[in-house]
């Protein structure tokens, strides 16, 4: 009765189970809580019939797919339910996913999200509703949130009662700040890069403790859509723990090309 957005594999036998969601996840970010469960949040417009908007309240619900928008949906996994073969692991091995009950704060397409050491999951930025690049253009007049289709902005899962805090460091990699690459440090702190920014952030003081650190070398992008790719290197006992990220690929194209929420403003093909 509505889009099977997700699915269960088992890996030995190569088949594949659906399991009910309401709240789209297109677009959704995803981290671990410290229990093992697994939560998904954020994500697009409700869907429709061959992939249009759905037909209430601008996405906010489709009548014939029973499906909600999910841009503010928290959908929680127990994955320690799912590790039997028998139909009632199959019928518990299920998402909670009740955006009436449990959601995010703010509007999050292409957020980040990555656990404090305390285990709370800290969701970074995104856009309200999607697009190519998060801005307007020109930017004006407002650089900050794009008349409403940008969230520059941080909250905490479990919520702490606190809205949603602007972070400078959005604000200032303004458009190419989706997807944040965000990797914790044993200090506490946070490495986060967007656009060719990288600072070092403490989230127990909120948003009004970033430490600038140099900009990318030469200029190059590594967030979507540059789509590079990043990780952590491995932690052993012959290097102490200690803590090396390395970033790989990119693009290097001028400000200007990359455009605004509808498209590039150049051939990207090219």
């Amino acid at each position: 009765g509505h889009p099977a957005m997700a699915a269960v594999y088992d890996i030995a036998t190569r088949t594949a189970t659906t399991m009910e969601l309401f709240s789209n996840p297109f677009c959704a970010s995803g981290m671990h809580m410290p229990n093992g469960s697994f939560i998904a949040f954020g994500g697009n417009s409700a869907v429709g019939p061959n992939g249009t908007q759905g037909d209430v309240g601008d996405g906010v619900f489709d009548t014939l797919y029973n499906a909600f928008a999910g841009q503010t949906g928290v959908r929680i996994l127990n994955p320690l339910t799912c590790t039997g073969d028998d139909a009632a692991t199959a019928e518990e091995c299920q998402w909670y996913d009740n955006t009436t009950f449990v959601h995010l704060q703010a509007q999050r397409w292409y957020s980040s999200a990555e656990p404090l050491g305390d285990g709370t999951v800290a969701i970074i930025g995104g856009f309200s509703n999607g697009g190519y690049i998060n801005r307007n253009f020109p930017v004006e007049p407002d650089p900050v949130y794009q008349n409403g289709a940008s969230q520059p902005t941080f909250e905490l899962w479990p919520p702490n009662g606190q809205q949603p805090v602007l972070m400078q460091f959005l604000v200032d990699a303004g458009g190419l700040n989706s997807y944040a690459h965000a990797h914790l440090l044993a200090s506490g702190k946070m490495l986060l890069q967007a656009n060719v920014s990288t600072i070092l952030w403490d989230p127990t003081n909120g948003a009004d403790d970033e430490t600038q650190l140099p900009p990318m070398p030469d200029n190059i992008v590594r967030v979507y859509p540059a789509s590079g790719a990043v990780a952590m290197m491995p932690m052993t006992p012959a290097n102490n723990w200690s803590q090396t990220v390395l970033y790989c690929g990119g693009s290097d194209m001028p400000d200007f090309n990359w455009g605004n929420y509808s498209w590039p403003f150049f051939n990207t093909w090219d």
